[in-house]
């Protein structure tokens, strides 16, 4: 998934950089600028999205407050698996989802102030 919608936001015309796990991600943050938008899964390898996300949030707290990120799970919102991780995310998207829709969610949060 995180390679083809790599690929697909590339040829978008966006900058796109793929980590494959919660703690590649948080390696990749504290090395280049604040990213304007973090897609995170909430079910990921060794660290959740959640944790993932509390860790920024503890961490790097000025790429939590000046990022937006989205959220999404193949679980659907409000479940008690997404409650917490949906708190901490501009937008939930729940998997399988719609491509175009997707790549609108990220247009409209990269040109939103």
């Amino acid at each position: 998934m995180g390679e083809l919608a790599c690929s697909v936001f590339k040829m978008e015309g966006f900058q796109a950089t793929l980590a494959t796990s919660g703690q590649e991600a948080l390696t990749l943050l504290s090395k280049i600028p604040i990213p304007n938008l973090i897609l995170v899964d909430c079910d990921m390898p060794s660290m959740s999205g959640q944790q993932f996300l509390e860790t920024l949030k503890t961490e790097m707290p000025a790429v939590m407050s000046k990022s937006k990120i989205v959220g999404f799970s193949g679980f659907p919102p409000g479940s008690t698996a997404t409650q917490a991780f949906e708190a901490l995310v501009s937008e939930f998207v729940t998997k399988p989802h719609d491509v175009d829709e997707f790549i609108g969610i990220v247009q409209r949060l990269t040109h939103s102030s």
